[in-house]
């Protein structure tokens, strides 16, 4: 449940929000209509719209209208945020609008599949199944229509064929890259050092360019949660490249298996997935969503 309180002030009504989630549609007003939480002010004119507060964060969803969100009493720090978009406020961190998507609206819970195939959509769906993480070789027509044809969505690599407009509705979004972070395969010649935080970056701001409206997932390695782990070669124990990856994305994915892992530092270490989330929550400042495999 929440917490609010409702007040009267000078110029207009005041609601204060101090944990849980408030949804309401507000008829336009001639004098704002503000909800205060811990981190942000809302100020609502007319709209449809729902303010949650969960810790140290809180989230704008707008469904219609407009809200003008503000990083606490600092006016010079506000964002609007307009139908079909969110923002996240969070202490000292207002973020950017973003449009609201089936990978970004809160009430979807992910349940996904690593390059699998598409043929045995009906299968997974059935499992509970709800996205295709990457396409082996793909995307390609086939593969995307019996996403279509089973109702499930993917998140791929971007190419001609998912360029097409008619896919819009198959494709969640775009893959930035998945796992720059490790030592990079040289052929017969060994090994080269990870992709760097700035060419990830640089491939996120390609695939904003191209289309802005779906999110881009980055995809991490058990580095993230795991300072140690040699795969990443010359860059074993160097968490501090994460803060700059996870720049280049809307949403910061990372894989450890300690249920199944070969490796002794790691076998049966469950805590090391709640490591790895914490640690992209705050690498990310809280505004962006993480995700685990």
């Amino acid at each position: 449940g929440a917490t609010a309180r409702l007040g009267v002030e000078a110029g207009g009504k005041r609601v204060t929000l101090e944990a849980g989630r408030l949804a309401a549609t507000v008829a336009p007003q001639q004098n704002p209509f503000r909800i205060n939480t811990p981190q942000a002010i809302a100020e609502v004119v007319g709209t449809q719209f729902s303010l949650s507060v969960a810790g140290e964060t809180t989230r704008l969803d707008v469904e219609k209208g407009g809200v003008r969100l503000t990083l606490g009493h600092d006016t010079s720090a506000a964002v609007l945020v307009e139908g079909g978009w969110s923002a996240v406020a969070r202490p000292g961190r207002l973020s950017a609008p973003t449009r609201r998507t089936f990978l970004t609206d809160p009430s979807v819970f992910p349940i996904g599949v690593w390059l699998q195939d598409p043929a045995l959509a009906e299968e997974y769906k059935a499992a509970g199944i709800n996205i295709f993480m990457n396409l082996w070789e793909g995307p390609t027509e086939k593969q995307l229509a019996a996403l279509e044809a089973a109702g499930l969505r993917t998140v791929c690599g971007r190419n001609d064929v998912a360029a097409q407009a008619r896919w819009r509705g198959t494709i969640a979004g775009w893959t930035v890259a998945a796992w720059p972070d490790i030592a990079q395969q040289r052929g017969q010649d060994g090994w080269a050092p990870p992709i760097t935080p700035k060419a990830v970056i640089e491939r996120y701001r390609a695939l904003r360019s191209a289309d802005s409206a779906l999110p881009a997932v980055l995809i991490l390695s058990q580095g993230v949660a795991w300072d140690g782990w040699v795969g990443r070669g010359v860059r074993t124990n160097h968490p501090e490249d994460y803060p700059e990856y996870v720049k280049g994305c809307d949403i910061a994915a990372f894989q450890i298996f300690p249920a199944n892992a070969r490796e002794a530092e790691i076998a049966g270490q469950i805590w090391l997935v709640h490591h790895g989330v914490k640690r992209l929550c705050e690498w990310t400042g809280g505004v962006k969503p993480v995700w685990t495999f």
